[in-house]
């Protein structure tokens, strides 16, 4: 993954089916353009952490400081007016996005996602809100115990549980 024109070394991104998405809505009085991202599938190997959540009886994820955070995110967006380039519009949306994700010090998802919507609202006057999709891809550490070998956070396994389906919309006052 790029980040300011240089490779990161610990976030990438999937060269596979990310999708461009757009629905325009005409009336009478108005017309919506919301665009968007489907199929983003993205990845950080560190700076990324789940601790001091609620726990119940049910919970079965553990804590841990630092983890690979994984997601294939989709997001979609309103605007308030018409940019003049929506092409460009997309791909600064896109980058601006892509670089928080590689760039922020998460402490959930739930972290992630706002830090993202934030900063595209913050740098987009023609953003009315912003909402995002972020599943949790967990890669929990592969127990090497049976091969009388030690992990030592090398060796993950990508896993479906526990699973997490993290979504939120930020919008503009």
């Amino acid at each position: 993954m790029l980040v300011e024109g240089r490779p990161h070394p610990s976030a990438y991104i999937s060269g596979g089916a990310e999708k461009h998405i757009t629905s325009i809505v005409q009336t009478r009085e108005k017309i919506q353009v919301d665009s968007g991202i489907k199929d983003l599938l993205i990845l950080k190997t560190t700076d990324s952490g789940f601790e001091n959540y609620i726990r119940d009886k049910y919970t079965t994820l553990k804590e841990t400081s630092d983890r690979i955070f994984a997601t294939n995110c989709e997001v979609n967006w309103l605007y308030q007016t018409t940019p003049a380039d929506f092409t460009s519009a997309f791909r600064d949306i896109r980058t601006t996005l892509i670089n928080v994700f590689a760039d922020h010090k998460s402490l959930s998802v739930q972290h992630t996602l706002y830090a993202m919507a934030e900063k595209v609202l913050e740098k987009f006057g023609i953003v009315k809100e912003i909402s995002l999709k972020m599943p949790n891809k967990h890669h929990i550490p592969f127990n090497l115990q049976q091969f009388e070998m030690e992990n030592n956070n090398e060796i993950f396994i990508a896993t479906d549980e526990p699973y997490g389906y993290i979504t939120g919309t930020v919008t503009r006052d």
